[in-house]
């Protein structure tokens, strides 16, 4: 891995900087810079700081403790997202609202009889995923990060959610698609405790006629590479919903790629910091990202019927 005297001269070339005109944005002399370039000098906390934001990369990509960049702005944000995430939220549907208010009321009943009338009146599971689940999952995420909502609260809605999701398995099973022969391996990385979204992902592949394996959260590299060498699957999707746990994910694919039995596997990525940044999932070695469980079948159908030599070109 590179170092930080590495990574400073690749970040200055890569912007087309002279050493002088780093200098000049910083208030230094060139031959700080200089030095800094030959390994000769360190910089103290200010300067350090100062090189991160001149080049929006985080403190740890500097220092080249990573490859991959999540910048201060991807990290660190008021409320916990973006003005234009918050932005980008649909409104709730009725039967969205209801359900939210009911499980932040403490009423898991009444909540599932909700859905299972819903499904019961001819309403699609998909339908049901996306405009309900998805959604208010998204509005309980918000409502934590802004406090509004305590983390007990926000392990209830999910760990309720999550058991109805499994209420409605078999209408899933009674929906999907003609079987196809392709198999998908969905998994929350090592370190990350959140895999509501990647079960999701799992159970859409799956009404799409694909054979999914779902293996829940906390899978370190060596373990998904046993699974891929047991169940041969042609995509594997990988989810990490905390930043922090996305340079674990980018291992986990780096670890991938040196199987040669695993070359032409197709790695997807998903969660809160793909969608905060869209073109991380190239900084992770991944072939592609999606921001929803229906844009996850989109890609992996496009990218696995792609004739191996032809390069992948994602939709995204």
């Amino acid at each position: 891995m590179i170092d930080f005297a590495g990574r400073l001269k690749d970040l200055r070339t890569t912007a087309g900087l002279r050493q002088k005109d780093l200098a000049e944005a910083l208030g230094v002399a060139q031959t700080t810079i200089a030095n800094y370039e030959q390994g000769a000098r360190f910089p103290d906390e200010k300067n350090l700081r100062r090189l991160a934001d001149h080049f929006d990369v985080s403190l740890d990509y500097l220092m080249g403790r990573t490859d991959v960049n999540l910048a201060a702005r991807d990290v660190q944000y008021p409320g916990g997202y973006f003005r234009e995430e918050q932005e980008s939220l649909s409104p709730m549907s009725p039967m969205a609202k209801q359900y939210l208010d009911l499980l932040l009321a403490g009423k898991r009943e009444e909540a599932s009889r909700l859905i299972h009338e819903a499904v019961a009146g001819g309403t699609d599971v998909g339908e049901i995923y996306g405009d309900v689940f998805e959604r208010t999952l998204q509005e309980v995420g918000l409502m934590w990060m802004q406090n509004r909502l305590d983390v007990a609260m926000e392990h209830y809605f999910s760990a309720s959610t999550q058991l109805i999701m499994s209420q409605l398995y078999p209408h899933i099973t009674a929906s999907a698609r003609e079987k196809k022969t392709t198999v998908c391996l969905v998994m929350a990385v090592c370190g990350e405790f959140h895999d509501i979204g990647a079960r999701m992902v799992a159970d859409f592949m799956e009404m799409d006629g694909w054979k999914t394996f779902f293996l829940g959260n906390n899978l370190c590299s060596e373990h998904i590479i046993k699974a891929a060498a047991d169940h041969g699957p042609q995509v594997l999707a990988l989810s990490a919903t905390m930043f922090f746990n996305v340079e674990e994910l980018a291992r986990s694919v780096r670890a991938i790629r040196g199987v040669e039995a695993l070359n032409d596997l197709v790695i997807l990525v998903g969660g809160r910091p793909f969608n905060q940044n869209p073109n991380l999932w190239k900084q992770v070695g991944a072939d592609g990202f999606a921001r929803s469980p229906a844009e996850a079948v989109k890609l992996a159908n496009s990218l696995v019927e792609t004739p191996a030599d032809s390069p992948r070109v994602p939709s995204h």
